[in-house]
């Protein structure tokens, strides 16, 4: 069990009233059954694992405040699992000296059946049952998963703020979700958003997009406008999809949308975008994993990957991608060479502090320009670093991730690789 437990105080009858009218959860008002109070001596996350029995939307979250909780507020969170994806959060306000405390998002979350979500909370005390999820707990349209349905329930992290996603012995933290049935049929389709292109070999290319609800996954592709080619349906409702672009022509630009239908049959198509194949012959993946390893040596970079950044509230991220050709493949003497783009985005959490977040921020791309600079062959991945484009300052800007603010810079560095020219090809 976490924390050390704390004998209560003598019990009362507990009659906070449910704040959300129209709404439906799991657990009845009342105190915890079986429960004993803990104090964990610093913050942690506690959550649930619940799903719900058809499409709606999560109000807000409820949770028990233990009667030796001394904390006027606690942050309140909604996630997807496994994803670990955020969706909705919330800091209370107004709270009663213990007992339930209903704390309503920022916004409704919508929720889809056979979808398994974490209500969470932060807290340094709390009142915990062991062995409470040994079956399902099921209320009105809202059910709290029985341990190993979907892993342990009963979760904690004890990073607060972090998915929780480790469990103990079935125990019940006590908490809940405000569960509202959708009024009539969902008409609405997903929102579209974060179109990555990403390595995935010499032929192929992987795709990467989120969506604001859970929907499936799919992309049309090919070296027009009218694309001609449909990739195999991943029918997963997620919100992080990944689809991979096979047997592609070296050198080929191709046009690709993707698409996302979710639970209710609302189909959502994105833009067209553009994507170049890797040309035959060379490796544009090396420069990639290195540019990758490179960042995230960095002293102030907390996390650096390929791709689009990580949905998780890292204070300093790097995101490294491929872009297209800054100069075509060409003949140079006996030597093919092409000119790659490779865009290095670095995101640093603002949390209010526009001025310090500046400061640090031009202070870790400045580290990131030098390491380029002290190894212009990016540990011999390719012929050379043929420029370091900072002009890119105009278009830094700010973005959300997470449900945190964040100053993005992009670095684009221009990669020059060369191979020995062979006519057949």
């Amino acid at each position: 069990m976490l924390g050390t437990p704390v004998l209560p105080p003598p019990p009362r009858a507990i009659v906070e009233p449910r704040d959300a009218p129209g709404t439906t959860s799991v657990f009845a008002q009342g105190a915890p059954t079986g429960s004993t109070a803990f104090d964990n001596g610093s913050p942690i996350e506690l959550g649930v694992k619940l799903r719900v029995d058809q499409l709606g939307t999560v109000e807000g979250v409820w949770f028990y405040k233990a009667a030796l909780d001394t904390s006027p507020w606690h942050p309140v969170r909604l996630w997807l699992y496994p994803a670990g994806t955020l969706l909705g959060s919330a800091d209370s306000s107004g709270e009663s000296a213990s007992g339930w405390q209903y704390v309503p998002l920022a916004a409704p979350v919508d929720v889809a059946p056979g979808v398994t979500y974490v209500a969470s909370f932060t807290t340094r005390w709390y009142a915990a049952t062991p062995s409470y999820f040994g079956t399902a707990v099921v209320g009105p349209d809202l059910t709290a998963l029985a341990d190993g349905a979907d892993g342990g329930n009963g979760v904690f992290n004890g990073a607060a703020g972090q998915m929780p996603n480790s469990s103990f012995n079935a125990t019940n933290y006590w908490l809940d979700a405000a569960f509202k049935v959708a009024g009539g049929a969902d008409t609405t389709a997903p929102v579209i958003s974060a179109v990555w292109p990403q390595p995935a070999g010499d032929t192929s290319k992987r795709i990467t997009w989120r969506t604001n609800e859970p929907a499936d996954s799919q992309v049309e592709y090919g070296p027009t406008l009218a694309y001609g080619t449909l990739t195999p349906l991943d029918p997963a409702l997620v919100v992080e999809h990944g689809v991979v672009l096979l047997d592609l022509t070296p050198g080929q630009l191709y046009h690709y949308r993707v698409r996302s239908r979710d639970a209710a049959g609302n189909l959502a198509l994105s833009a067209n975008y553009t994507v170049q194949a890797p040309a035959a012959g060379f490796d544009a993946v090396a420069p990639l994993r290195y540019l990758e390893a490179l960042c995230a040596a960095i002293p102030g970079v907390q996390y650096a990957q390929i791709g689009a950044p990580l949905a998780r509230p890292w204070a300093v991220m790097v995101a490294v991608t491929m872009g297209g050709f800054a100069v075509a493949p060409r003949v140079v003497g006996a030597l093919a060479e092409r000119v790659q783009r490779y865009y290095v985005a670095v995101w640093y959490r603002v949390l209010g502090a526009e001025a310090d977040a500046e400061q640090q921020l031009g202070a870790v791309v400045n580290r990131i320009v030098e390491a380029l600079y002290d190894d212009m062959t990016l540990g011999e991945t390719c012929r050379s670093i043929r420029e370091i484009d900072g002009t890119a300052a105009d278009l830094a800007d700010y973005a959300q991730q997470a449900g945190q603010e964040y100053r993005v810079y992009p670095l684009v560095v221009h990669v020059a690789q060369r191979r020995r020219f062979d006519p057949a090809q």
